[in-house]
């Protein structure tokens, strides 16, 4: 949770940002391009991102953590 003095302009929720969300826009955006540099790029960031949310974060706190959603205290 976020706490309650880093309020952003009065709001109660704020929306997360993953790379998850980057590294797909990236990968969209160059497969119809069809530059597969970049289309794999995208996916490694997107995977890196689950990776770090289903294994890492499991293993050091002992749950996942994927919220779109966070609440501030």
């Amino acid at each position: 949770m976020i706490r309650k003095g880093a309020k952003i302009f009065g709001f109660r929720k704020m929306l997360h940002f993953h790379h998850l969300f980057a590294g797909l826009i990236i990968t969209a955006f160059f497969y119809f391009k069809e530059n597969n540099l970049w289309v794999n790029i995208g996916l490694g960031i997107a995977f890196s991102d689950l990776i770090h949310h289903f294994v890492i974060l499991k293993i050091l706190e002992k749950k996942e953590k994927f919220e779109l959603i966070e609440k501030i205290r």
